[in-house]
């Protein structure tokens, strides 16, 4: 297949020409033969034979050539349609060569002073030049290089033969020949004309389809489709993207307004209408999200925005718009809400203060347990920095570890574990305070979760733990009674006080971590008692000798 670069690609004119001319050859070349074969007969008993016999061989030639050259055309499939210069100049030369050859058919047959011959060869001929004008009108070189040496010769033959009525044949036959020529250009270059017309509009229609396809396209990515009602008419044209997001079949289904509403949620349907409804009123246009209800109970979300044309007297006469699927970003936005209701639900609710700030310290969450721990009310502290609930001693140490956060550390205070620090309530009352502290991330914001426990309570109950455990110490140190304190597991002294050091003769740095059965005379009974200890039981009373 032979290519052209695109700037020596043929137009579609000429590709159209030189498909026509090719269409119709074949009747032409039956044509040719027919008429020949009828003249031959006509004038074979006033004309030599041997001239017939010349000049039929001369025209079949040409004919011939030029059913060469149907068959190659035919052959050539869309490469014809390729290199249209080639066909037509090669259809040029076979028409001419045609032309010629019934020029010295006029010349050979010409029946000298036989008027009623003369005329039948004047109609074989006009009548041949007259269908010509259908079949080569579309290429002048064509039509001239037929028309010209079939009548010229004929003209000149009329005009040589000198008397009065072949001059005025021969007149008449010039006058044909230019009347015939005349109307062969204007034929020529309406045919011309219709080829543009036609071709101008079949590529605007390709262009239109190729515009379609890429709107179909981007429709069906955005999965957004539109769509125009005509109100005078009552009728609703759709895209095909919003036949896909209606799952309805475009054979089947014949839009219009009501069976736009039947396909909306029954529970959407007045909703949507008086939207529409109002708008024709108002000239707002609306933007409204409503449901589509499908087989199942399946449910899809679609975004409807439009507008409406009015006319002179402000009658609406058309309204436009589009129709978006969100089905996936609604059910996105309906699971977020419900995770920040559930979040609300539950930090409000819970005993522990929960308190959330954004990269710049300011105080953007504040639940019910911040607020009696506290004792701020929400209003009173959204936007405030959360400097203002902290002792000034801890202030610069807070903000230095926020700004490591930051800048990409991990400091210890984000980490999971709880750390104990001190709070200032709103009356000015400093308290100890647990507190875990996280950081987390919404798009590009940063933000800061601390979940903050008041250990006031804890705080009084290990000191008053921590002063029973000193008096206890006390007093088991300076009582009178001997006591110790073994570790059952291994028998090592883990404790012991003056008294049971002066029992056992020795001193207090001695006997820590001694085991006592040393002292005991007996193993047998230090055996016992342990048994007894392991068990769980208490023993008492019980008399032994100590070394």
């Amino acid at each position: 297949m032979q290519h052209h670069p695109p700037e020596s690609r043929p137009d579609t004119v000429q590709v159209e020409q030189t498909r026509l001319l090719y269409a119709r050859l074949p009747m032409a070349i039956t044509f040719n033969v027919l008429l020949a074969l009828f003249l031959a007969y006509s004038l074979i008993d006033v004309i030599d034979r041997s001239r017939i016999l010349a000049w039929l061989g001369i025209l079949g030639a040409a004919l011939l050539f030029r059913t060469a050259l149907t068959v190659a055309w035919r052959r050539s499939g869309a490469a014809a349609g390729e290199c249209p210069p080639y066909w037509i100049k090669s259809f040029q030369v076979g028409t001419t060569a045609t032309g010629l050859a019934w020029g010295i058919g006029a010349a050979l047959l010409f029946p000298v002073n036989d008027l009623l011959h003369q005329v039948l060869l004047s109609f074989v001929l006009a009548g041949l030049s007259a269908g010509a004008i259908t079949s080569l009108a579309v290429d002048r070189i064509s039509t001239f290089g037929f028309l010209i040496p079939i009548l010229l010769p004929l003209t000149g033959l009329f005009i040589i033969e000198g008397s009065a009525h072949t001059t005025a044949m021969g007149i008449m036959t010039a006058l044909f020949l230019v009347f015939i020529a005349s109307n062969a250009v204007y034929a020529g270059r309406s045919q011309l004309e219709n080829f543009r017309l036609r071709l101008k509009a079949i590529e605007q229609e390709q262009v239109l389809r190729q515009s379609e396809a890429r709107l179909n396209r981007a429709q069906h990515s955005a999965h957004v489709g539109n769509w125009e009602l005509d109100l005078v008419n009552n009728k609703l044209h759709w895209s095909d993207e919003i036949f896909r997001i209606f799952e309805l079949d475009q054979a089947e289904f014949e839009p219009s307004y009501e069976a736009f509403l039947n396909a909306v949620h029954p529970d959407d349907r007045d909703r949507v209408n008086q939207a529409y409804t109002d708008s024709l009123t108002s000239r707002t246009p609306p933007d409204i999200v409503h449901r589509l209800q499908f087989p199942g109970g399946r449910i899809k979300y679609v975004r409807e925005h439009y507008e409406t044309e009015f006319n002179s007297d402000d009658k609406p006469i058309r309204s436009i718009g589009t129709v978006q699927d969100i089905t996936q970003q609604q059910l996105a936005e309906n699971i977020l809400r419900e995770s920040q209701a559930r979040y609300r639900a539950l930090t409000y609710s819970a005993s522990d203060a929960i308190v959330t700030a954004d990269r710049t310290e300011k105080i953007v969450g504040w639940n019910r347990g911040a607020e009696a721990i506290f004792g701020y009310t929400e209003a009173e502290v959204i936007g405030q920095h959360v400097t203002m609930l902290m002792p000034p001693r801890y202030r610069a140490q807070h903000l230095a570890a926020v700004a490591r956060v930051l800048a990409g550390a991990q400091p210890r205070i984000s980490g999971t574990g709880p750390i104990e620090l001190a709070g200032v309530r709103k009356d000015g009352s400093e308290f100890p305070l647990e507190m875990s502290l996280a950081q987390w991330e919404s798009g590009t914001d940063k933000f800061f979760t601390g979940i903050i426990r008041d250990i006031s309570e804890r705080k009084k109950d290990e000191l008053a733990l921590k002063e029973s455990e000193a008096r206890f110490r006390f007093m088991l140190e300076n009582s009178p009674i001997a006591a110790c304190i073994t570790r059952i597991a291994t028998g090592e002294v883990v404790f012991a006080n003056q008294s049971y050091a002066t029992l056992v003769g020795s001193t207090l740095d001695k006997v820590i971590g001694i085991n006592p059965e040393q002292y005991y005379p007996s193993r047998q009974d230090y055996a016992e008692v342990i048994a007894q200890l392991q068990k769980g039981r208490r023993v008492t009373n019980k008399l032994v000798e100590l070394l």
